[in-house]
């Protein structure tokens, strides 16, 4: 009978009833029926319940049956967060037996870094943490060193310089992953708070914890909005800024957006939108905040939420080629053939992508290439995006940047219920929607031009959209 594979509806993990897991001892061949009550996402930490059908496995035989005559060169890893940790589970996966290192300058504690936002008052620091990284690193036969520093990189004699003494590769992967971005200088910085790691998570647990409770978040993006409702449901005082004039506004519609906002305002969220924060002053009620449109309020906290910026330095200071984040092919090959990358520090034809999906994506296709048959390659494709958020739920595919200037958005259905657009290309191709409230559970594109009804008759439509479409260029459906 047919070996099955399993995905989970949260972060897209697979569980390959061929490969079995590693990470919780379960040999190649397990039926996903078979696992043990206990078990869970290795990558999220969901339970098995979040897994869902995906189809036949890919592979012809479990690893465990492959012939392994040759123990392998060592690959070493920079960085053990997400991408870091998926590469190792991968590779040992599908059966690689040679040496693996992970160089990491923290404790190398597993966590799935999309729940800092939706937990910050309500789970510690230890509730997050699904793996201990030595723990982790056992189970996968990984020579973890924690807490050290990376300094240099010599690709000629190929080895890493740490704090803590040299460490050669055969194959090296960089997941060096991002650090918030820092727009302002030390005066002002020193006010605002990160959410980027456990650390900065710990620490503002502990001040929202201790009673302060009137929060700015600086960027009204995925993670700004689902903090702010978070905390906003939490009983906290919460207004959200950006410069862009609506929210989420690289992911969805102006028309959603709206929606969206009104839902947050209702559960007691103020933004101020087109503006920026110029200034922060701490005074005996506060932090003074004033914006470049002359308004001010006082807040107890101010978080940052405006963006990542790709860790590229180790790459550049090597040599490899770099832009906004370390250039790679559709292999994940760097400039180097012997280095790859991939995460928040990759920059695949222009774009660099954060989300778990395409980073899952990446590993496979470097696993591919140091364990495999070397024939995948990445495609850049924009995920589905579900905003994590118990006042309205969003979901959206958003266009292509290069598609998204060319495209007009068509109103599918408007309602206290929800509000759906879609984006279509000139030549009639449906290339992203956006989808918001009650609605945004039963949408789905259809495939069939013919029947389709003008957009413009069903505006203010109460009945739940589902019309065809000429074409779908959309990815399969995958979760943020």
């Amino acid at each position: 009978m047919s070996l099955k594979r399993y995905r989970c509806s949260t972060c897209a993990h697979i569980y390959d009833e061929a490969m079995g897991d590693p990470i919780h001892g379960v040999a190649p061949g397990t039926r996903f029926d078979d696992l043990p009550p206990e078990w869970f996402c290795s990558v999220c930490g969901d339970p098995r319940e979040s897994f869902e059908f995906a189809g036949l496995s890919e592979y012809a035989q479990a690893a465990a049956e492959r012939n392994n005559d040759q123990e392998g060169d060592p690959i070493v890893i920079v960085g053990a967060g997400i991408s870091g940790w998926n590469i190792a589970e991968q590779l040992r996966q599908n059966g690689a037996e040679g040496p693996i290192t992970i160089v990491t300058k923290d404790d190398g504690d597993y966590y799935y870094k999309p729940h800092l936002s939706v937990s910050v008052t309500s789970k510690s620091r230890a509730d997050l943490i699904i793996a201990k990284g030595p723990d982790r690193a056992q189970l996968l036969d990984v020579d973890l060193r924690a807490r050290t520093q990376v300094i240099g990189l010599d690709r000629n004699k190929k080895r890493l310089l740490t704090d803590k003494g040299k460490v050669e590769y055969a194959k090296l992967v960089l997941a060096t992953g991002a650090v918030p971005l820092r727009l302002y200088d030390r005066r002002i910085q020193q006010h605002i708070h990160q959410l980027n790691d456990l650390d900065h998570y710990e620490a503002l647990t502990e001040l929202l914890n201790s009673g302060n409770k009137r929060v700015l978040i600086l960027g009204a993006g995925l993670i700004g909005c689902e903090l702010g409702d978070h905390l906003a449901r939490a009983g906290h005082e919460v207004a959200i800024n950006d410069r862009a004039p609506y929210l989420l506004s690289a992911v969805v519609s102006e028309g959603v957006s709206t929606y969206v906002q009104d839902r947050y305002v209702q559960n007691g969220i103020a933004f101020f939108l087109g503006t920026t924060m110029n200034d922060v002053a701490k005074e005996d009620g506060g932090l003074q905040i004033q914006f470049e449109d002359g308004r001010t309020m006082e807040r107890d906290v101010v978080i940052s939420a405006i963006g990542l910026k790709p860790n590229i330095e180790l790459a550049a200071r090597a040599g490899l080629d770099v832009g906004k984040g370390i250039n790679v092919d559709e292999a994940m090959r760097t400039s180097d053939p012997d280095i790859y990358a991939l995460g928040d520090c990759a920059e695949h034809k222009g774009q660099v992508f954060s989300f778990v999906e395409p980073i899952n994506r990446q590993a496979a296709v470097i696993v591919d290439q140091l364990y495999g048959e070397g024939k995948r390659r990445f495609e850049s494709r924009m995920p589905m995006v579900l905003v994590k958020s118990r006042t309205c739920q969003i979901k959206s595919v958003p266009p292509e940047r290069s598609s998204r200037a060319g495209s007009s958005i068509r109103r599918v259905h408007s309602s206290d219920q929800g509000v759906v657009d879609e984006w279509w290309s000139d030549d009639g191709l449906l290339v992203g929607y956006s989808a918001c409230g009650d609605v945004a559970g039963t949408y789905e594109p259809a495939m069939n031009q013919g029947d389709r009804a003008d957009p413009g008759d069903n505006v203010n439509s109460s009945s739940p959209p589902g019309h065809p479409a000429k074409a779908i260029i959309l990815p399969t459906e995958v979760k943020y």
